[in-house]
Formats: structure tokens, sequence, C-alpha cells
């Protein structure tokens, strides 16, 4: 709390986060972790809820949607069996994969028989989920292109061969950075990210399922937006799946896909295997 207090005095926008798992401490020393969250609503916590959850539905897993759906909403709502973990969205520190677990290709290549054009958009899909999901985003050096770890896991001791970044998958694959960038961007824009409080965010979303998928509607009550409803349809299946809106809403993101454009309108819409779509109504 005192390191929380000084940094603030410093500067407001300053990020404090940790580990926040609850390791073995001494008896007699209180340890700051997560589980400790509603007394340290200054600090992130990686969550592993996420992780777990996110990695296995984004691979096709749809026994993982109730994790999926909680994760989406930064653990700070109480959904399905899931409990409330966090005070606050700017807790969740969202993530898939970090230095001391394997990467998200290795994970896909080591549990599943996916081709590697299939990895490869399950991985994008990934991101999207990452990147729209309330909460801090935390994207790994390499994750963005796909890299390996060569099925290694916990690699912070193994050296540059294991943990640099690759040049030549990074050359090859540079789509993949525009994307994630282009995703990047698109988050910033929109004000319903800057939302911290689950309390006010609850009273703007909403959820539905169709098919094998999951639909996120969110209503942005921003007066400086230009949309009424935000929509994030997400299909973690190996097939195209299809949803018909009352109306017609614009289509401004896909990760299955090249980038769209502008003005893109379509009542029924096509979401193709292992990605997310995001589609609009404007005020």
């Amino acid at each position: 709390k005192e390191v929380a207090k000084k940094t603030k005095e410093i500067d407001s926008s300053f990020l404090l986060y940790g580990e926040g798992w609850n390791m073995y401490i001494p008896n007699k020393i209180q340890g700051a972790n997560m589980d400790h969250c509603s007394s340290l609503p200054d600090f992130a916590f990686f969550n592993d809820v996420y992780r777990e959850n996110v990695k296995s539905y984004c691979a096709g897993d749809l026994g993982k949607q109730d994790g999926f759906v909680f994760s989406l909403l930064g653990s700070s709502f109480h959904w399905g069996y899931f409990e409330k973990k966090f005070l606050s969205l700017s807790q969740s520190l969202n993530y898939i994969e970090c230095h001391d677990n394997a990467t998200y290709y290795d994970f896909l290549s080591k549990s599943f028989g996916y081709s590697e054009d299939e990895k490869l958009e399950i991985i994008k899909f990934s991101l999207a989920c990452l990147i729209f999901s309330f909460g801090i985003p935390f994207l790994h050096m390499g994750q963005e292109i796909g890299q390996s770890k060569f099925m290694k896991e916990n690699t912070y001791n193994l050296g540059d061969i294991y943990n640099k970044l690759s040049d030549k998958l990074l050359d090859s694959r540079y789509e993949m950075v525009q994307y994630v960038s282009g995703a990047i961007a698109l988050r910033k824009s929109l004000d319903i990210f800057k939302i911290s409080d689950p309390a006010v965010l609850e009273r703007q979303i909403d959820f539905e399922r169709f098919d094998a998928g999951s639909l996120m509607k969110v209503k942005d009550l921003s007066p400086s937006s230009s949309y009424q409803e935000i929509d994030f349809l997400f299909n973690p299946t190996s097939d195209a799946l299809t949803y018909s809106f009352e109306t017609d809403h614009e289509l401004i993101f896909t990760s299955g896909g090249p980038a769209l454009g502008t003005n893109i309108l379509a009542k029924n819409v096509l979401i193709p295997r292992h990605s997310l779509l995001i589609a609009v109504l404007k005020k």
C-alpha cells in the first residue's frame, strides 16, 4: 500500500502488478497475493483462471464456455459456478502465455491435431479475445507471431535459443504483427474498455449463446462514442457459424480474414472458423 501511495503521488498513471500466487510463507507474515486483492485495489494480478479457460476455449473446448465468459469480464463478476475474483476490472492482468509456461503455439502443437494453418488461425483468434477482454491485456514476446519454445515451458534459465525473438519468423509472419497492432488500436478507440468498475459494466453488458458460439453485447453509453451497441461474436469451432441481427450492423473487425473496410453493413453475418467478428450499431 505504501508503494502504491508513493508512486501515485509521482504519477497517477503508474501501473502496479504482481504475480499474485499464494506461495508458502512463514505463518507470521501475511503475503500480498491475489486472495487479498480487495485490500490492494491499486494492484493488478496475473490471472491464471483467464489463461486456463481462454486458451482451452479458443482451441475448441466448448466445456470452457462459462470460464471463457467469466474471463472476458475480467473475473470481476459472478458467472456460472465462478465466484467473483477481483474488486475491479483493472486488477485482472489477462494473459495466455508468459515466460514460465508453454507458448500457445506449443500448447496447440502438443494437445491438438490441428494443421499449421489452423494453429495460426487459433492464435490470431486468441489474440483478439485477449485484446478485447475487459482488464489489462498482457502479450508475451513472440506470442503475436505464434513463436515456439521448442516444447519447453519455464525457460528463464535456458538462454537465447529458447527466449529470443525470431527475426526470421517475424519477417515471414509480419502480417500477424500488423493484425495485432490494428486490434490494439481498435481497443484503444473504444470507450467501453476504459471502464474499471464492474457495477458500471454490468448495466451495459449481455451474453447470448448461438450454435456453438458466444455473443457479447455491450451498450456503449459514452456520449463521445458514435456507437450505441458493440457486438463481439466468438466462434471457437472448426466450422463457420452464422448469426442474424434484427437490424443492419456495421462490421468493423474480424480475426478470420483481411482487415475490414468501413461501411460494411449486414444483418446476417458469417463468423469464420476460429475467429472473432465485431459488429456495431451506430447511434
